[in-house]
């Protein structure tokens, strides 16, 4: 299929199309809405009032509190023991203020985000130094593949934050898993989010969603969201992204439902040139694309309140294409097509879990097949395992399994182990790319309490080829790592209810590996305050907040020639301030306060003094 656009107003058509939808829906009738006023001419009219504004507004009331069936999630229903992975709700995302969801992957212990620049850039997470495919991305449980000439690294400040209700990470050794789960809607009456920003370099972000449900089980979803950034100083194109979600569901009960979703994606980025007179070397391709996603799922529940069996059927189609006007000297009407057809199923007691997925894919990887166990074998102890087989192209094999188990120690303490065994290929869609053998362990000691909390780790990771990452066009490959040991920690520190201190540490032990610092450290310290006495109901809320990204001198990659990329040691401040009155936020968020010329990526450098800001509001209408 041939998705391509004829330019860049092929994009803003969709967008305004979609704008367009979406400004209907949200100004169309609403029961909570008051009537307008009578036209001029009332003479024929009868002279008592017949519209009954207090029944409409109690219904409206009532559509607030009316709960319907929400899809159960799905993927996400096995037990593991815990700190296995960490969940962040939409509260917690606002509240750490995320920008992109690559900001929200850069606060996990471990992770070194490559910067492109400023917003609007590549943000490529690394997870131990395991490079471009160290992070697994699942969208409502159906896994997300790149499309496009990179197949292998996926961008995630390409994808619209505001979207995403829930974010579950969980932490394996050697490599992350990001499940993204779109927002339900739970009740009646119509619900809204809308989000403006804006900031330095002609930076803008406008975000909109409109969910309705109805007493039959019928739903809609739509979405726009438009992101835009200029360069700076010179070395640094400009960007803009259309995306739009369309979504029809019906959910009778829930333990049975479907749901039709149409995503449209279409970035537009010139690439990041070196400073200096021309001609100058590229350091960051550019990137167009238009990009949709077809998806559908059918469920079966046998309870509803997460318990028993749930079976999901899933067929998504992804196609991608380019824009041969803008990027005259590739081959024309190149694109790109992916199905991928699958189920999963899941089977939860209160003290154990089984589970299972089978998808077929038309390219790269034709068959992912998947199986996973849990158990609570005593009140403190917990054990899960996990077994993974999939059939690539060109009759390659990735085939690994994993055991996990936790254990719960008095005082909030706790010890947990996990080991991931066999053979993957790092690059299905490359030919020739041949499988790896992998041998992860980790061991991890935690403590919780309510003024404070601390989490290390030990990991050692096998060797390793790690992927380079496409856009960044200096690096162009990342040297072969030895077994490596690896110390993370992560510490919480709150003396007072309304100051609390966070940060975590990564290092490498030994020989450094390339692709990441040798060590890196997140250090944040956040004042909150809810003025409960003049605010008792606790509507307002306050929150300051500093934030301090450091890393020592290390080695990126090679180029062409071999010679080693280098990366200095840094220091960046972020400043934020961010005032919530009930649903309603307003922030202001300042990056690089130190005014460094330092870069996370040689020659990308990061704008002094730049800021952001803007509102978020949520409401029922």
């Amino acid at each position: 299929m041939n998705c391509s656009s004829p330019g860049s107003s092929a994009a803003g058509w969709r967008l305004g199309v979609a704008l367009l939808g979406w400004a209907l829906l949200v100004a169309g009738p609403v029961d909570g809405q008051v009537p307008p006023p009578a036209p001029g001419d009332t003479a024929a009219r009868p002279a008592v009032d017949t519209n009954d504004v207090t029944g409409m507004l109690l219904r409206a009331e009532e559509d607030t509190r009316a709960r319907v069936p929400s899809a159960p999630r799905v993927g996400t229903a096995n037990l593991l023991p815990a700190g296995s992975r960490i969940i962040l709700t939409r509260d917690s995302i606002e509240f750490m203020n995320a920008e992109t969801i690559g900001d929200v992957i850069s606060e996990v212990p471990g992770v070194f985000l490559w910067r492109g620049g400023w917003l609007g850039r590549p943000e490529l997470p690394n997870y131990l130094g395991r490079g471009a495919t160290s992070v697994e991305w699942l969208i409502d449980g159906v896994p997300f593949t790149q499309l496009g000439f990179d197949s292998l690294t996926v961008d995630p400040s390409l994808l619209p934050i505001g979207w995403v209700d829930r974010i579950e990470i969980e932490q394996l050794p050697g490599l992350l898993r990001v499940h993204l789960m779109f927002r339900e809607q739970e009740v009646l009456a119509p619900w809204t989010r809308l989000s403006v920003a804006r900031g330095t370099y002609e930076q803008a972000r406008y975000e909109g969603i409109l969910q309705k449900r109805v007493v039959g089980g019928f739903g809609y979803t739509v979405g726009v969201s438009y992101d835009i950034s200029n360069g700076f100083n010179n070395d640094v194109g400009d960007f803009q992204a259309a995306h739009a979600w369309l979504e029809a569901s019906y959910l009778p009960s829930a333990r049975f439902g479907a749901r039709l979703r149409y995503r449209l994606s279409t970035p537009d980025r010139d690439p990041s040139l070196a400073e200096g007179t021309p001609p100058r070397d590229t350091l960051a391709r550019p990137l167009r694309r238009d990009r949709g996603d077809l998806e559908a799922r059918v469920f079966f529940a046998q309870r509803n309140d997460g318990l028993g069996r749930q079976i999901d059927f899933l067929v998504t189609r992804s196609s991608w294409s380019y824009d041969t006007l803008r990027i005259p000297y590739l081959e024309p009407d190149f694109s790109q097509d992916l199905i991928r057809a699958g189920v999963v199923m899941t089977h939860r007691w209160a003290q154990r879990s089984v589970g299972g997925q089978l998808f077929y894919g038309s390219k790269w990887t034709r068959v992912d097949a998947r199986a996973n166990a849990g158990w609570a074998l005593t009140e403190r102890l917990t054990a899960a395992l996990e077994w993974a087989y999939q059939v690539h192209q060109d009759s390659r094999a990735s085939y690994w399994g994993m055991a996990r188990a936790g254990l719960a120690l008095p005082l909030g303490g706790g010890l947990s182990a996990a080991w991931r065994v066999g053979q993957v290929v790092a690059m299905p869609s490359v030919p020739g790319d041949q499988a790896q053998s992998i041998s992860d362990g980790e061991l991890t000691a935690s403590l919780e309490q309510a003024r404070m909390g601390a989490r290390v780790s030990y990991t050692r990771t096998a060797a390793f080829s790690p992927v380079s990452y496409y856009q960044f066009a200096q690096v162009d490959t990342i040297g072969r790592q030895g077994p490596t040991e690896w110390v993370t920690g992560h510490l919480r520190l709150a003396p007072r209810q309304w100051l609390v201190f966070q940060g975590w540490y990564s290092t490498a032990l030994g020989t450094q590996p390339e692709g990441t610092p040798p060590d890196h450290s997140i250090i944040t310290g956040a004042i909150r305050s809810k003025f409960l006495r003049t605010f008792p109901s606790g509507i307002f809320d306050l929150k300051l907040e500093l934030a301090a990204e450091n890393w020592g001198d290390g080695v990126l990659g090679r180029d062409r020639q071999g010679t080693p990329v280098l990366i200095q040691g840094a220091t960046f401040l972020r400043g934020l301030i961010q005032i919530k009155l009930g649903s309603f936020t307003l922030y202001y968020d300042r990056y690089n306060l130190a005014n460094t010329r330092l870069t996370y990526h040689p020659g990308l450098r990061q704008p002094a003094q730049a800021y952001t800001f803007g509102i978020r509001w949520s409401f029922l209408n």
